[in-house]
């Protein structure tokens, strides 16, 4: 439904940020950009999440990365979730972080299912990542360098 000029004058677009738990226990962080309505309502629609792994200190202001590496990015009918976890010593142990948290995820809404429940995470999704080959992998964005502080992001 198109909202009226009147009514999207009252709206506003403001970032989410919400903590949880991950599969082994450590705190990491969701970022959503939302449009919140004058009259408390917002529009949220179905939630793609990216995971963003680091192999060093994210500190501060998470929107700042969100908005450097997310730039660019369309998604019809989605609103792209931002999920950044804590920093981890190298590339492999992000890699087998996201393997673990994805099996964690599939079994813990199963669960929910089952007990019906919506408290759950949303599941990791899988991307055809070339048309040829349509088996669906996983992907995750890899910080290893902190020039994202800089602001823009570079044009490839």
């Amino acid at each position: 439904m198109a909202r009226s000029s009147q009514t999207a004058q009252g709206s506003k677009s403001v970032w989410h940020q919400h903590k949880f738990v991950d599969h082994a226990g450590r705190e990491a962080t969701s970022v959503r950009r939302l449009t919140e309505h004058s009259d408390g309502s917002s529009d949220a629609s179905d939630p793609f999440p990216f995971q963003i792994y680091s192999t060093l200190p994210l500190d501060g202001d998470l929107t700042k990365l969100v908005e450097y590496v997310g730039k660019g990015i369309l998604m019809d009918g989605f609103s792209p979730s931002w999920e950044i976890y804590l920093e981890l010593p190298d590339v492999s142990a992000c890699v087998e972080h996201q393997r673990k948290e994805i099996a964690h995820r599939k079994t813990t809404s199963q669960a929910s299912q089952a007990a019906l429940s919506s408290e759950s995470l949303p599941l990791i999704p899988k991307v055809v990542m070339d048309s040829l080959d349509p088996f669906r992998q996983g992907f995750f964005i890899l910080i290893t360098s902190d020039s994202y502080r800089d602001g823009s992001a570079p044009q490839n």
